[in-house]
């Protein structure tokens, strides 16, 4: 951006993914801080001509910092529009397995381990890198791990060491979600163990293997993500916007080209109709009448969602239906909703609502262009 505006570049608009400051996937770049800088967001603004718009996405839990950030460098925040999607990944810790990976790693196997001989040595019964056994042991490394079951029997059968507490606990630990049937509790080839049971066994795998864990089986610390806000900021106008349109082309939203046409279908209608007078709703003053959606389609919303099953599920399904009214009799007020004379509701097409906010997941081709040199 530095470098369009040194060439004194100025353009209608910056819409921006920007990094969400999170960390993912242990990643560096997604945790320099840039995105919560008003520096980054004033060379947007320097960029942008006077009612120039910025939408920035964001992650739920770091939007605000973003929002703080792009305000505190001038910008107008105007909106904030919703994205809806169905292919969000919960990243939820299950705090029983935890607690299951916490006593065999900490307090059981890594001991252990540590108690059969050198790194360089386990490395070599195990059939891994040096490296890895820090991983298994929780030393010198960020990303300690659980020891893997077929590693286990190597290091068993090498040291001629078979731990009491593996009958009933290493199984569970760290396994994939199924069910596993053998000859010992600790898997198939613990029949080579001397004093194995041969009698044939299953166990269900995704259950705690601990009475701590069981306490708190089905306990987790996220929700899954299923939405992105995104900020949308405008550039103070010069003058009014009529005045900024004018002279800068820039500062309104061309509303009629984000409309989603009816394409042929019945346009609703709905009754605005209000009568009110001397504290009584009556006949001698109305403000509105019955309104129906333009043939260019509705109003478009700062809501949006990727057409998945899921997220279009939530959304009404309305069958055609024909304008009705009635008329009421009475008192001035029934159950505290005025008496008007008439009465009627909307007439809608067939079909989900969802058709009005849908706006699909870019393609990876799309999402990749432009970044050949990273």
């Amino acid at each position: 951006m530095q470098k369009m505006i040194d060439e004194g570049v100025q353009v209608d608009s910056v819409v921006t993914d920007p990094p969400y400051e999170l960390g993912f996937m242990g990643k560096s770049w997604d945790s320099t801080g840039i995105a919560f800088q008003k520096e980054t967001w004033e060379l947007a603004f320097q960029l942008l001509k006077p009612g120039g718009h910025l939408l920035a996405f964001a992650g739920s839990r770091t939007y605000h910092r973003i929002a703080v950030a792009i305000e505190d460098a001038g910008f107008e925040i105007r909106d904030q529009i919703m994205w809806l999607y169905g292919s969000g990944f919960p990243k939820s810790l299950n705090i029983g397995k935890a607690i299951d990976k916490r006593r065999s790693s900490n307090n059981v196997i890594r001991p252990w381990l540590k108690s059969l001989g050198s790194r360089e040595e386990l490395a070599k019964v195990a059939k891994v890198s040096p490296r890895q056994i820090d991983h298994y042991i929780g030393e010198n490394t960020p990303c300690p791990q659980t020891l893997t079951y077929e590693r286990f029997i190597l290091i068993c059968d090498y040291y001629k060491s078979y731990p009491e507490w593996s009958d009933d606990m290493f199984p569970k630990v760290g396994k994939k979600i199924g069910e596993k049937i053998h000859g010992r509790s600790g898997g198939e080839d613990f029949g080579k163990i001397v004093g194995s049971k041969s009698t044939t066994k299953t166990e269900d795998i995704t259950e705690s293997a601990t009475d701590e864990a069981k306490q708190w089986e089905g306990w987790g610390t996220a929700l899954k993500p299923a939405h992105e806000p995104v900020v949308m900021a405008r550039k103070p106008v010069e003058g009014t916007v009529a005045e900024n349109v004018l002279k800068h082309g820039t500062g309104g939203i061309n509303i009629d080209e984000c409309r989603i046409p009816l394409e042929g279908e019945p346009p609703p209608s709905g009754s605005a109709k209000r009568v009110y007078k001397s504290n009584q709703y009556t006949e001698d003053k109305t403000y509105g009448d019955n309104k129906t959606t333009p043939e260019s389609g509705r109003f478009p919303a700062n809501v949006m969602h990727d057409g998945s099953e899921v997220v279009v599920k939530e959304f009404p399904y309305n069958k055609s239906t024909r304008h009705m009214s009635y008329k009421r009799s009475g008192g001035d007020f029934i159950d505290g909703i005025p008496n008007q004379e008439e009465n009627s509701w909307f007439v809608s097409e067939e079909g989900s609502a969802a058709r009005f906010f849908y706006c699909p997941k870019v393609s990876k081709s799309e999402r990749n262009r432009g970044l050949d040199d990273f």
